[in-house]
């Protein structure tokens, strides 16, 4: 029990002596705080609440829980006599906890409290009703090739749901953001054949935004011939939260 706290209830099953079935009369209990004189309990004139089954309960005042060591006892005419002990425990005021010259900016636990707060707002920044997909990604790479803005072989891709809508906000993240920073990986299993490319958001305005895939010469001779697996994550660098996309296979084939 919380010392001088209020809104608290201790409770006893109380038992008939003759018959030692539950006792559902009514029970009157007294309270004994630190060694001092027992005294009927100030709620109610000690009256406990029968809940059910000879289980009683009673709500102290706070005044009754200010103690180190408190004596509940429960009695009824009829009824085998119950005492609880217990000790409490002090509870620290949070003004005693923040102390003299308390800033909201440098306290520990308004600091801590802003942590779990922001880790929250990006949690639920990551939260997406559907899945995005890529749309517009080719099935078939050339090895050595250059797909490129510069080469004019850049892939342009869209993020689609699942019922094709185009999606450009994520939670409370959107790909208009500074922080924006999307990845582009093709891998073929561990670091062998890794390529990656440079991913660029583009909004033309109309009729939807995309993102600009680029995978210069060097990464695609990364790659060694056959199936391989993209996938696309979606990055906020100051939050940290990020969206991963659903994979697509992808077949490297040798350079014509």
């Amino acid at each position: 029990m919380l010392k001088n706290v209020a809104g608290q209830s201790i409770g006893v099953q109380m038992t008939v002596v003759a018959s030692g079935l539950p006792f559902t009369g009514a029970v009157t209990i007294y309270v004994t705080g630190d060694r001092g004189t027992q005294v009927i309990g100030s709620e109610g004139s000690g009256l406990c609440a029968h809940e059910g089954n000879g289980f009683h309960s009673y709500a102290p005042a706070q005044a009754e829980t200010n103690f180190d060591h408190i004596a509940w006892t429960f009695l009824g005419a009829g009824a085998i006599t119950v005492t609880v002990q217990l000790y409490t425990e002090s509870v620290t005021d949070l003004s005693t906890i923040m102390g003299p010259g308390f800033s909201a900016s440098t306290d520990t636990l308004e600091a801590i409290r802003d942590a779990i707060t922001a880790s929250l707002t990006a949690l639920l920044g990551n939260l997406q009703a559907e899945i995005g997909t890529i749309v517009g990604f080719p099935t078939e790479l050339h090895i050595g090739d250059s797909y490129t803005d510069d080469a004019g072989q850049a892939i342009i891709v869209y993020v689609r749901d699942t019922l094709g809508t185009p999606i450009s906000t994520f939670g409370t993240h959107a790909m208009t953001d500074l922080d924006f920073a999307p990845e582009l990986v093709i891998t073929q299993g561990g670091q062998t054949g890794r390529v990656r490319a440079t991913v660029t958001y583009v909004d033309p305005g109309a009729p939807e935004s995309y993102l600009l895939v680029e995978i210069p010469a060097s990464e695609s001779r990364r790659a060694g011939p056959g199936a391989a697996t993209m996938q696309c994550v979606l990055k906020w660098t100051t939050s940290g939260a990020q969206q991963t996309l659903a994979t697509q296979n992808v077949t490297w084939l040798p350079l014509i």
